[in-house]
């Protein structure tokens, strides 16, 4: 949680993926002007009948995957 607070000293807007689920933080980050996405993992899905199950995210395969949707590769590894 201390991590993701400092990010919110950066001016330059950063994509931002957690697990917090304090609103007054992920509401900071999105005043600065950060994109944030907060998944949302078995523990809170016992009622739905159909699950996905996504392997955990590769650093690599997430900066090929946005430069791939235009965003340039400085931006996308700026962290």
């Amino acid at each position: 949680m201390e991590a993701f607070r400092e990010l919110l000293i950066i001016d330059k807007p950063l994509f931002l993926i957690c697990r917090i689920e304090d609103d007054s933080v992920l509401n900071r980050a999105k005043a600065k002007g950060h994109t944030v996405v907060v998944p949302i993992g078995l523990e809170r899905s016992d009622a739905w009948t159909e699950k996905i199950i996504l392997p955990r995210l590769q650093r690599d395969a997430f900066v090929a995957a946005t430069v791939k949707s235009e965003m340039t590769e400085p931006k996308a590894i700026c962290c």
